[in-house]
């Protein structure tokens, strides 16, 4: 039975491939615009219909917005890199110039650049084009979320980061603070605290601290848990692997948080895939 277009498994691995699929993206968004942060959906046909016509490639839309999501977070890491001080991006050849010291430093602060370490951003000139005013500063300076950093700033991870303030100067202030005033009896305490320099004073009964402490479990579990299984996927989708490689990925990267964590630690395609290839022979997939 011939494979749906759903369920084919589909290769980016073709720079003329990129090439049409980012000028064509390029041209939808000129002429018709964007919806949100991609095309609208009868841009996507056209981009379909491009890639069919000039190379027989057959796509889904899905498969298109993966790459198209893949492609932006490649070239939101490598953005900053070349706005660093110290010519570490060569225009000329496309390539950046760090050691493996100067990358694994780089990378504990930039996690999204690990895939520039092993292979290039294509087209950087297309991908300028096509992402530069898609998502606001999100590309020039800090993201929303606080995932992407501009040039010369350190990364800080801001999961959270509106609720552990609160978290650990709650949870480290002394709970019995109103003990020794044994005319209270009221179920919450005045308390005072400093944050940042700023002097405080609130209420915190025990179910406010009860709260707190559920709030600093989930961010302590998170926190030391795996990567979850979408960061993987786009991670697999982006490489375009095809069958039996793709679906032993897949079965691999659900056998629990181990699996994962190697799997986006790992930078080199060639490792990844024979990693793979032996974890699928280990358990009996390959």
């Amino acid at each position: 039975m011939e494979q749906s277009d759903e369920n084919q498994r589909v290769s980016w691995r073709n720079v003329n491939v990129v090439k049409t699929f980012l000028e064509t993206c390029i041209e939808e968004v000129s002429l018709n615009g964007r919806l949100r942060n991609s095309l609208k959906p009868d841009s996507w046909n056209k981009v379909k219909l491009a890639l069919e016509t000039s190379h027989g490639l057959r796509v889904t839309q899905k498969q298109m917005k993966n790459h198209y999501d893949y492609l932006k977070e490649k070239y939101q890491a490598w953005l900053p890199i070349t706005k660093k001080t110290g010519n570490f991006y060569d225009p000329a050849t496309n390539s950046i110039l760090m050691s493996n010291v100067e990358w694994d430093e780089y990378i504990k602060a930039h996690p999204k650049a690990k895939t520039l370490k092993s292979s290039p951003l294509p087209f950087p000139d297309l991908c300028t084009r096509l992402f530069e005013d898609s998502s606001g500063t999100e590309v020039h300076g800090q993201s929303p979320s606080g995932t992407i950093p501009g040039p010369n700033m350190s990364y800080v991870s801001t999961d959270k980061d509106i609720d552990t303030p609160d978290v650990a100067e709650d949870l480290l202030g002394d709970k019995n603070d109103g003990a020794s005033n044994n005319s209270t009896s009221q179920s919450s305490v005045p308390v005072e605290r400093k944050s940042l320099g700023i002097k405080r004073k609130f209420s915190l009964s025990q179910l406010e601290v009860d709260e707190k402490m559920s709030i600093a479990l989930e961010i302590l579990i998170k926190k030391n848990s795996g990567p979850d299984i979408e960061e993987c996927m786009d991670k697999l989708e982006g490489l375009g692997w095809e069958e039996p490689l793709y679906s032993a990925a897949v079965s691999i990267l659900c056998e629990g948080d181990s699996h994962r964590k190697v799997w986006m630690k790992m930078i080199e395609v060639d490792k990844l895939e024979s990693w793979i290839k032996v974890m699928g022979k280990r358990i009996g997939i390959l």
